[in-house]
């Protein structure tokens, strides 16, 4: 199924801020509305804070998807290519991404390929990390010291794992074989030469850094925001007006 009306909808981009543990009846309650397969995805993981974010992120894309098609959150469809990137068979031309680090989920959505990824920032040994990055962003990243060291080592790593994920071909692709420039403006070398992907990286908190990754030219200019439990509200009200219409979930 095409949806032609998405030509030319450039991505949208949501940030969901958990502000505390999902209650379990909730999260049950939720949960249920997922198909078998998403729940049984998001019950794989170990901890209840990876449960209520895994939750999180497929509300996410059922509610938006649900939206855009007018298709109950049960119908709607979730596969996965030979790399693990999930993406829906009876719309193919909606793409979509998500990412999630300490108390956020973050969620993208347009007509072309994307990738997003938020990382909190933390105290690491970055010398460690040397194997994952050219040549050319070591030598960026030793050009600074301290502080300012570590936000070029996020700034580089989420954009990296932007591209990735916008690709679509998981870890196939080494991470030291390209590299990305951030001056004068963001952009990906390869050895192949320049490749035509947009990128662009979003304020979501002074501990955090959020990078995207499109085939689109028009990235949103800005994050649009919302509590974990204003997402819930909102996926509560959607299902209610879809019963009331006749859907079936």
């Amino acid at each position: 199924m095409v949806i032609s009306w998405m030509d030319n909808v450039k991505p949208f981009l949501i940030a969901v801020q958990i502000e505390n543990e999902i209650p379990d009846e909730t999260f049950d309650n939720y949960l249920a509305l997922l198909p078998e397969d998403h729940r049984n995805s998001v019950m794989k993981y170990k901890t209840k804070d990876d449960r209520d974010r895994a939750l999180l992120g497929a509300l996410l894309i059922r509610f938006h998807v649900s939206k855009l098609c007018s298709i109950p959150l049960q119908a709607i469809v979730i596969h996965k290519n030979k790399y693990g990137k999930p993406y829906l068979p009876m719309f193919p031309d909606i793409h979509f991404n998500l990412s999630h680090s300490g108390n956020w989920v973050v969620f993208i959505i347009g007509e072309k390929a994307v990738g997003v990824d938020a990382e909190q920032i933390k105290e690491i040994d970055i010398s460690a990390a040397a194997s994952f990055f050219s040549s050319t962003e070591l030598q960026l990243l030793s050009s600074y010291e301290g502080h300012r060291k570590l936000e070029c080592f996020y700034d580089l790593w989420t954009l990296k794992e932007s591209y990735i994920k916008a690709l679509g071909e998981g870890l196939s692709i080494p991470l030291d074989s390209f590299w990305i420039e951030l001056e004068p403006f963001i952009t990906v070398h390869t050895r192949k030469g320049n490749q035509n992907w947009h990128f662009k990286q979003y304020a979501l908190g002074d501990a955090y850094k959020l990078s995207v990754c499109s085939a689109h030219s028009s990235l949103p200019e800005k994050v649009t925001r919302m509590t974990s439990n204003e997402l819930l509200d909102q996926v509560s009200l959607h299902v209610s007006a879809q019963i009331a219409s006749g859907h079936k979930l």
